[in-house]
């Protein structure tokens, strides 16, 4: 009876342990700790968090005369911009860190090995999701002192604190649920973090679907009025998503843990040649304009001919393709917007469209140099590469040569955009509501053209270099553009969030000189014909494409100098 009864409580500690114990949260979280990069991270956010802050609250105290006092019961301004900035901060950082949880094991192949331990699928979905969530919550973290400090100057209810740190923890939850699914979904954490951002944006304009919109529900009563269960319910649909992106993502885990690798955009680019290719034998007897046979293998200029004629982004027809798809319906799009902006007499759409044209272009140039050498560590073939007796300043020159190609795809429909609207800033003086411009149209569109010129002459080569310069040190492609495109960003929201809401300190010189270290400044000042305001458009203008083109100077020869310490391998004369 007493080895009957040591048995089952032996039985029953064991199976106790079993259900408690968490291996792979443990794993994850233990990863996360040992990085040197999430410490980094977490002091950059905080750093930002409470700089913008400070910055904040001395505007205001100069805006209102100097006196403390004379803040108290303004503290909703600060509460609203705090609550914004975590919501981008959800947006911006989230989707990096969950989207690898199962697409980098897959992209390892270490997830067989998962499923060959005994945790059951569930398991594993409730462990990754937990483990991503972690960090992104002790972000949120940070900001409840500043909360609280907004709370103390008045004009924030316990009810609106209650509603946003419930509605912040309900995004986390969501965001995290979704990108979880599409990280079981996809084969590679690029694809998954770029679909995983086009979803988001997508729900966050389907009303009460996204939980940030949940606010736009809420009166400054907040619970108070509505009640607690009025709450819940408006919340329904954001939790009823998160479960249905949780259950689809253990289904995805099961049924797509081996697919094979798959390039959607070059099977419908094949499955179009082969279309094209049987009406042109069938109408014009097999002519080609741009011929894609093999050809002879190069006597100089091996890895340049590897990019230009093995690569989709460097194949002729392929980019002719591309030219195709941005630039006819870029010029169809901006001819509609020039009749509707000529009705109101602002060019706001024109310069929408310009904004969404400049962030793709940027985005494909830094994806593409991102992985030009981060792909091949993830291929493999990094070391069948470095055996060419070449040196690696040539290796990355040659390289490079694929990029150079799409970047000039790239520029042919920024420049057809920039000519529409130029065209338009010479000719705008016909409408009757600008007749008193302080300074002639043409000399507003020489301005313009020669701006925007600039700009493409520079970024778009300066973006090449400092995504490759990024791509060539990074050991795997997802990490490669992740940290391209969060510097990126930082480079260029950062200037101008010091410059906006620090001008109280730095001054007009000193608000525009910092506004100046952006690349996106001058083309928001360009589009929005406020370059004039900033005293000399010419000197200003100089300033920043000398500054930028200085930038595109070092990033290149950072490349071009230190490619065989960053390929890892001797110097080759």
């Amino acid at each position: 009876m007493t080895a009957a009864l040591t048995w089952s409580k032996d039985r029953v500690t064991n199976w106790r342990k079993r259900r408690v114990s968490l291996p792979l949260l443990v794993k994850e979280l233990t990863e996360l700790s040992a990085r040197k990069r999430t410490y980094v991270m977490r002091v950059v956010y905080a750093l930002a968090l409470f700089g913008y802050s400070i910055a904040r609250l001395y505007a205001f105290q100069q805006a209102t005369g100097g006196s403390p006092m004379e803040i108290l019961g303004h503290g909703r301004e600060l509460f609203d911009k705090l609550i914004q900035i975590q919501f981008a901060g959800i947006t911006i950082f989230l989707p990096a860190m969950m989207c690898s949880a199962i697409a980098h094991e897959k992209e390892r192949n270490t997830l067989a090995v998962l499923f060959m331990t005994n945790m059951k699928p569930w398991e594993i979905i409730v462990q990754k999701y937990l483990g991503r969530l972690v960090p992104m919550l002790t972000f949120l973290l940070l900001s409840m002192p500043l909360l609280a400090i907004a709370y103390g100057f008045g004009g924030v209810t316990i009810p609106l604190l209650l509603v946003s740190i419930f509605t912040l923890l309900l995004a986390c939850l969501q965001l995290g649920a979704l990108c979880l699914m599409m990280s079981a979904y996809c084969t590679t954490t690029i694809s998954a973090i770029c679909v995983s951002y086009m979803m988001w944006l997508v729900m966050m304009q389907l009303s009460i679907v996204a939980a940030p919109n949940l606010l736009l529900f809420i009166p400054d009563s907040g619970v108070r009025t509505w009640g607690l269960l009025s709450l819940l319910l408006l919340s329904l649909p954001s939790l009823a998503l998160t479960v249905v992106c949780l259950c689809l993502s253990r289904h995805f885990l099961v049924t797509r843990a081996f697919v094979p690798t798959r390039n959607l955009l070059l099977d419908v680019f094949r499955k179009l040649d082969a279309m094209f290719k049987e009406m042109n034998d069938n109408l014009c007897n097999g002519v080609e304009l741009i011929s894609h046979k093999r050809k002879a293998l190069p006597d100089d200029r091996p890895v340049a001919w590897m990019e230009v004629t093995k690569r989709s982004i460097g194949k002729a027809h392929y980019l002719f393709r591309i030219l195709v798809i941005t630039l006819v319906p870029t010029l169809f799009i901006a001819t509609s917007l020039l009749a509707f902006d000529y009705r109101r007499g602002q060019a706001t759409s024109l310069a929408s469209m310009m904004f969404v044209l400049w962030a793709f272009s940027i985005l494909m140039l830094i994806v593409q140099g991102a992985t030009t050498f981060a792909g091949e560590r993830s291929r493999q073939t990094l070391d069948v590469l470095l055996t060419i007796p070449m040196s690696g300043r040539d290796i990355v020159r040659e390289k490079s040569a694929a990029l150079r190609r799409l970047s000039i795809v790239l520029a042919i429909s920024l420049i057809a955009t920039i000519a529409v609207e130029g065209w338009w800033e010479a000719w705008e003086f016909r409408h009757p509501a600008l007749a008193n411009r302080k300074t002639t149209h043409v000399t507003q569109a020489k301005l313009y053209w020669t701006c925007s010129a600039l700009s493409v002459v520079v970024y778009l080569p300066m973006f090449i270099w400092f995504s490759m310069w990024i791509g060539i040190r990074a050991r795997s492609q997802s990490r490669a553009v992740i940290r391209c495109l969060a510097t990126a960003l930082i480079w260029c929201v950062a200037p101008l969030a010091v410059a906006e809401y620090a001008s109280a300190m730095l001054g007009a010189s000193g608000s525009r000189c910092v506004s100046l270290l952006s690349p996106a400044g001058i083309i928001v000042w360009n589009e929005m014909n406020t370059l004039q305001d900033h005293g000399r458009p010419w000197l200003v203008m100089i300033a920043n494409f000398a500054i930028h083109g200085s930038v595109l100077g070092i990033f290149r020869t950072m490349c071009l100098m230190n490619a065989d310490r960053y390929l890892g391998r001797a110097r080759v004369s």
